[in-house]
């Protein structure tokens, strides 16, 4: 006997109420999820109101400038009137600046005996290089062991004696000299660069002098061997001094600060300055990081500003103001380059002075694209909505439910925005744009999705009367926006409809999970049970098989003995 197949059959009969049970809990899910889409849904629909609640949106402009060449950028602010203005700058804004005295560095010697000065360590503006240069068509080879005085002595024995080198301390500055003819220095091939660091050049005659002084500050190294002029002497016994730009106050330590250090610090403070080194002239500079005719003050009680030549023998270029005018009226200043009109709001960013005509006109682009995002979403909500809970006919009586048929809670909340969205806007009433269909938007024809019904309606709407748009979206009080995004907080809110009824559905879920795990409990007993039984009658068909099988072998064995 196939008594497996009998328990099975016993024991699925009884599983049908878990079958169900199992069906609902599927039924379940399929409505947590569809109210969790329609949630997104009208949290996106909330996102593009709140896009619709920028305040510049209704507001925005296009800028023209007509005189390309100039290379002016402009905009309009959201009282602009559009128009055309004439904008003529006559002056643009310049940044004060201190510039300080040049060649503040040392001298390479105090005398003219350069014997001392290598050229490894020769304070220079520029490190020399190892290698050849060519004076007069001989090629004199310097390393950076050589001296300056060595240099001198090779250049003597390459050209036969014939130049001579020589150092003047109170020039800061050597001169080469021919007693035959020109000097002609450099060539193509040269490896060194020598003649550059110290400024040497052809001039067609039989001496050539450095262009200019050649010692120089050094900005890698620490101010007590920086190689400046002036002396640091305002500072305590382990080299600490402070000076300030601008009322800000920036500490250094001669020890341990290099001039490029204490110019990064002066970058990095509030003194609202930018420091700066010329190599070419041996010259530091402050210059305002904001233009205009703005004051830049130095206060020195260290004596290292003074020594970086921008102290006392300093000179202040005072900034100036740009100056402007626009539509021939009065004219007008900015510390900035950047020109705003005050009546308009017009900005101007110039870089050069000029005249050019700016054209302002509404720009409803980022708007349309706004509004219609709006749309997009709101009719996404409305459809999801109506989707999920329509009853569609069938044969005869029978019809067929979506998912949340008869959910009238959400039924009411795709009415409810359809509400929202077709009333007039409450204290908006009798404004030239207190409903959506006052600028063209309107609802579909038999259905709950909107549409621009007139574009037309809407573009003038945005260009003409801008205003009243944005109040009809952008009212705090009872503008569309804040009231459907009030609505839609409170129907998403965790006290809403679609909260309490996922919660509702996730609690009848973990009953049925529960109840689900009690009837399989007693349908496993009850398979032990019956499993236990058949087990049982096949013992005993066993036993009494094995009896019959002995009686019948007994009587056969006594018939054969009679016999």
């Amino acid at each position: 006997m196939d008594w497996q197949s009998l328990v099975t059959q016993l024991v699925n009969a009884d599983r049908a109420p878990e079958t169900a049970m199992q069906t609902q809990q599927t039924t379940n899910n399929s409505k947590i999820s569809a109210l969790a889409t329609i949630k997104t849904q009208l949290n996106a629909l909330a996102s593009s109101l709140t896009s619709l609640q920028d305040s510049s949106l209704f507001h925005a402009h296009t800028t023209t400038v007509g005189n390309a060449a100039l290379g002016w950028t402009a905009a309009g602010s959201a009282q602009t009137p559009n128009g055309p203005y004439t904008v003529a700058v006559t002056q643009l804004a310049v940044a004060a600046a201190r510039q300080g005295t040049a060649h503040v560095g040392s001298g390479l010697s105090a005398s003219g005996d350069v014997s001392g000065v290598s050229l490894a360590t020769v304070p220079t503006a520029t490190a020399v290089k190892a290698g050849n240069f060519q004076i007069n068509g001989a090629t004199v080879s310097v390393a950076t062991t050589d001296s300056l005085q060595d240099v001198f002595g090779k250049i003597s024995a390459a050209t036969g004696g014939t130049v001579t080198g020589a150092y003047d301390p109170a020039t800061d500055k050597i001169s080469l000299t021919s007693s035959s003819g020109n000097v002609v220095l450099g060539a193509s091939n040269d490896t060194t660069n020598f003649l550059s660091v110290f400024k040497l050049n052809n001039n067609a005659s039989g001496t050539v002098t450095s262009s200019g002084p050649l010692g120089a500050a050094q900005l890698s190294k620490p101010l007590a061997s920086s190689n400046l002029a002036g002396a640091i002497t305002g500072t305590d016994a382990s080299g600490n001094g402070t000076f300030s730009i601008n009322g800000t106050a920036i500490a250094f330590n001669t020890g341990t600060d290099t001039v490029q250090s204490v110019l990064n610090k002066i970058n990095a403070s509030g003194a609202g300055v930018t420091a700066a080194y010329d190599v070419t002239t041996d010259r530091f500079t402050l210059t305002n990081k904001t233009t205009g005719d703005l004051g830049l003050s130095v206060t020195d009680s260290s004596g290292l500003l003074g020594a970086m030549g921008l102290g006392g023998g300093s000179t202040l270029v005072t900034g100036q103001d740009a100056q402007f005018s626009v539509n021939g009226g009065a004219s007008q200043t900015s510390h900035s380059n950047t020109l705003t009109d005050a009546s308009t709001g017009l900005s101007v960013t110039a870089g050069m002075t000029g005249t050019s005509t700016v054209n302002v006109a509404s720009d409803s682009t980022g708007a349309t694209d706004a509004i219609k995002d709006f749309i997009a979403k709101y009719n996404a909500v409305q459809d999801t909505i109506a989707n999920d809970t329509k009853i569609t006919p069938g044969t005869g009586v029978k019809v067929t439910g979506a998912i949340l048929a008869g959910d009238n809670e959400i039924k009411a909340l795709g009415t409810s925005l359809r509400s929202l969205a077709f009333s007039a806007i409450p204290g908006l009433d009798g404004a030239s744009a207190s409903r959506l269909q006052s600028f063209g938007i309107d609802f579909v024809p038999g259905s709950n999705e909107l549409a621009i019904t007139n574009p037309s309606a809407l573009s003038g709407a945005l260009s003409t009367n801008a205003a009243a748009v944005a109040n009809f979206f952008q009212n705090s009080t009872n503008g569309l926006a804040a009231g459907i995004n009030n609505y839609i907080n409170t129907a998403t809110g965790s006290s809403g409809t679609l909260a309490t009824q996922t919660d509702t559905l996730n609690k009848r879920n973990t009953s049925l999970t529960a109840q689900i795990a009690a009837m399989e409990r007693k349908l496993t007993a009850e398979t032990a049970a019956w499993t236990k039984e058949f087990t049982a009658m096949e013992s005993i068909q066993a036993t009494m098989k094995a009896q019959t099988t002995a009686l019948n072998n007994a009587f056969n064995s006594k018939s054969s003995s009679d016999s």
